[in-house]
């Protein structure tokens, strides 16, 4: 999947996060937060009942590498 299948622009949602972001959080903090979140079972399925039948597949970790790359790493 990439941003572009939903039609997003990586610079814009970054654009949006400070009004989000905790004072001195940095998309290096944020990226190891997520990691471990990613091993946890529980994180990575919670949202399964929510696919719809027939949707792409989605795979948390995947999604965890694109957030990483393409949205975290320009937090800085």
């Amino acid at each position: 999947m990439t941003w572009t299948y939903l039609e997003l622009d990586p610079n814009a949602i970054v654009a949006a996060f400070p009004a989000y972001r905790p004072e001195g959080v940095d998309g290096l903090q944020m990226a190891d937060n997520l990691a471990m979140k990613l091993k946890d079972k529980t994180f990575c399925t919670d949202v399964d009942v929510m696919i719809r039948v027939g949707a792409p597949a989605y795979d948390p970790q995947e999604a965890g590498k694109m957030v990483v790359e393409e949205l975290l790493q320009l937090i800085v």
